[in-house]
């Protein structure tokens, strides 16, 4: 009976440690760290940017894709997460942001109607055929939406990177982890679990810059149709457009490398719901639904990060795994016997 008990709490603890998170952000494993970056806009000196752990992996933001209605929020300053579904499992531990974002906003360059946000994960493994995605992965957010007007901008189909221009960016990737991880001359705290880390121009965790400064955002935005960063403060002017009037924004993509040699461009998957059930999610639904829009969006308001997808949400009971019946008959044998030994 000891013998079995001793089991029973082994088992329990693996259960708990199960889906504990990495000590800092990672790039090169594979699944690496959702993470949203924060920037002021000219690639000069003087800068900053500030990078946020969202405690999520890119293969965890890939469930979210689909799933109508569906909300997440984060808050930069208290670290706190929540969500609308009820079934997913927030960041553990907590989120641990300290004082990132007021840090970043004290930049002397910083307005909040020119800094920019960008949210991203990156695979350098070309693992990604296991999950039938393609070769290398790139998660980000794109610049498709009007700064003004919150007209939508039009992807041509030919925009996107090259297979070989989309790998050569993951050197880049390695010195930016490198630098978000152990900067420590402004503020960090990556060296913890889900922490975040700011950084000023001309330093390895530096991101925004302009194209040809020495920046992570620079040799994304190099290649075609890869404008990954985008202004987040405010609202859109009123009109008719797709989303004039609301919360400005950014949609979400899957960039994958084919992993056919002969194939020359990279493959881009849009996050969202196809409401119209036509199999494109679309940017404006060809304006057959009110508002029009299909993709998800993430948004900044204050020190609230939001990524939403359109539609409602329908949550169903989890099904218990054979095993969680297993440890729970266990359990009750374990109760039952000492129950009957105290009877005795």
């Amino acid at each position: 009976m000891i013998k079995f008990k001793k089991k029973l709490v082994a088992a329990l603890v693996a259960l708990a440690a199960a889906g504990s998170a990495h000590a800092a952000v990672d790039f090169t494993s594979g699944d690496g760290s959702l993470f949203l970056n924060l920037t002021t806009p000219a690639g000069t000196s003087g800068n900053r940017s500030a990078a946020f752990d969202l405690g999520f992996t890119m293969n965890q933001a890939l469930t979210w894709n689909g799933v109508a209605g569906l909300q997440l929020q984060w808050n930069l300053t208290s670290g706190a997460f929540s969500s609308n579904d009820s079934t997913l499992t927030g960041p553990s531990p907590t989120l641990n942001y300290g004082s990132a974002l007021t840090t970043f906003q004290s930049n002397s360059n910083y307005s909040l109607s020119t800094a920019q946000m960008s949210v991203l994960a990156f695979d350098p493994t070309d693992n990604g055929s296991i999950l039938g995605v393609g070769g290398s992965r790139i998660m980000t957010t794109q610049a498709l939406i009007n700064a003004t007007t919150g007209a939508t901008i039009a992807i041509a189909p030919g925009n996107t990177p090259s297979n070989g221009g989309f790998t050569n960016t993951f050197t880049q990737v390695a010195t930016f982890q490198s630098g978000i991880n152990n900067n420590v001359n402004i503020f960090n705290t990556m060296s913890s679990a889900n922490g975040a880390s700011v950084s000023d121009f001309g330093q390895a965790g530096f991101y925004g810059g302009a194209s040809g400064a020495s920046s992570m955002s620079s040799f994304l935005n190099n290649f075609t149709g890869m404008d990954n960063t985008g202004v987040y403060g405010g609202q859109y002017t009123a009109g008719s457009t797709t989303f004039s009037g609301q919360n400005k924004a950014l949609p979400f993509f899957m960039f994958a490398t084919d992993i056919d040699p002969l194939a020359t461009k990279a493959a881009r998957t849009a996050f969202g719901v196809d409401l119209d059930l036509d199999g494109i999610i679309e940017q404006d639904n060809n304006g057959a639904l009110s508002g029009g829009n299909e993709l998800g969006l993430w948004t900044l308001q204050g020190d609230i990060l939001t990524f939403s997808n359109p539609g409602t949400l329908v949550t169903t009971a989890p099904i218990p795994e054979p095993s969680t019946y297993a440890m729970m008959l266990a359990g009750l044998a374990l109760l039952g016997s000492i129950a009957r030994r105290r009877m005795s």
